[in-house]
């Protein structure tokens, strides 16, 4: 409910509508993640009121967003898992949480949201999915095995959020030991026969990434996957990638 004439907005039923107060996580991210602390977070608390998506995924976003910048090796995602349709609070339909998504992954540190729905009628929330950088909303129907089908969701979230790490074999298909110095990457795009190269960011470093894409080593001291800047992985569209051994790498110049 909003007082006409202000900007005073509450939820009538129970959920807060101030984004601030979902930018300060109950259990702070960290990896490891500390699962006996979120679970134990989550069973303390009554779920109850209306949905307020757009102030909740708009604070989420801001604390994954500090969190990225302080951790440039790792490529963010949000989930949001939601059991209804937005409701309740001012600048809450499905467009206004649409766009929240569609700006974190316009944004320099680029952030894809996916979208886990829990309920028969949330077809509102594949818009919200697609703005976000990722095909569809998982929907779970409360009729079926609800647990199975959230983990089986989260595991497809688990292998596209993966999709651009490549592991190094420990030597080549020739057998020879990989140097990490002569790896290079390129790609094909759907339906072409050209192979267009991928720079390695400057020094290798992963705050390196920006609109021009690259990639990089999880660990440049001692490599065991190759990792794609989010402007490239955004980019592919169903390309192949190919991961070439034996020439030198070819590196970004300074900027």
């Amino acid at each position: 409910m909003c007082i006409p004439g202000t900007n005073f907005c509450v939820s009538l039923l129970g959920g807060s509508c101030t984004v601030s107060d979902y930018a300060k996580p109950a259990v702070p991210l960290a990896l490891p993640p500390p699962i006996s602390a979120v679970v134990n977070d989550i069973a303390g608390h009554r779920v109850d009121g209306d949905t307020p998506t757009r102030p909740a995924l708009q604070g989420a976003l801001q604390y994954l967003g500090q969190w990225a910048t302080q951790h440039p090796e790792r490529r963010p995602l949000l989930v949001l898992a939601t059991d209804g349709e937005p409701s309740g609070c001012d600048k809450n339909d499905p467009q206004d949480v649409a766009a929240v998504a569609a700006q974190a992954l316009a944004a320099s540190r680029s952030i894809r949201t996916f979208v886990i729905g829990v309920g028969r009628s949330l077809n509102s929330l594949d818009l919200v999915a697609k703005a976000g950088g990722t095909e569809h909303a998982f929907l779970v129907d409360t009729g079926g095995d609800v647990a199975k089908e959230f983990a089986d969701a989260l595991d497809e979230i688990r292998g596209a959020a993966s999709s651009c790490d490549f592991s190094i074999p420990s030597v080549s298909a020739a057998g020879e030991a990989i140097d990490p110095r002569k790896v290079n990457v390129s790609y094909t795009a759907k339906g072409s026969s050209t192979s267009t190269p991928v720079q390695q960011t400057f020094n290798g470093d992963p705050s390196n990434c920006d609109s021009a894409g690259g990639w990089y080593y999880d660990n440049p001291a001692a490599p065991t996957a190759i990792k794609l800047c989010d402007a490239t992985c955004r980019s592919l569209n169903g390309s192949s990638i190919q991961v070439e051994f034996g020439c030198d790498t070819v590196v970004q110049p300074p900027r």
